[in-house]
């Protein structure tokens, strides 16, 4: 497995791969580039099947996140259709609820904030595509 694209085996590592070297150099990388020390520990608890140092690591994720979000909420800055989603849905937070539960760790069916319970059903239909694409390739001829 290439160094140069760590993350085509991040899948397999974090889902209990057998590339341990590799689950340290990720970590590793994960703790020197992250601003923050939940980041690198979210990771090695994905990679151990830890649970109490996942929900740990994740709530404090999830305070840095809110902060985060907060601040730019009462900042006035953002636009709201490039900032609406990200302030009601935290993306990475669903993701790492996935893939901890993937993992088997037992993850409580809270409600978190910002990684509200319906965004957390598994999809059943697969998506189709943006409709208003087709309404604008259908209005334009193409």
């Amino acid at each position: 497995m290439s160094t140069r694209h760590p993350s085509r085996g991040h899948r397999a590592t974090l889902l209990g791969g057998r590339h341990h070297g590799l689950d340290r150099r990720l970590t590793q990388e994960l703790t020197r580039a992250s601003k923050e020390e939940c980041w690198s520990a979210l990771a090695q608890a994905l990679v151990d099947g830890d649970t109490p140092t996942f929900l740990s690591a994740f709530s404090e994720a999830l305070a840095s996140h809110e902060a985060r979000t907060e601040k730019l909420a009462r900042g006035f800055t953002q636009r709201e259709d490039h900032f609406g989603a990200h302030r009601h849905l935290w993306f990475e937070g669903l993701a790492l609820l996935r893939l901890a539960r993937r993992r088997g760790l037992d993850v409580p069916n809270e409600r978190y904030r910002y990684c509200p319970p319906l965004a957390q059903v598994p999809m059943t239909e697969p998506y189709q595509g943006d409709w208003v694409t087709r309404l604008g390739d259908a209005v334009s001829g193409a």
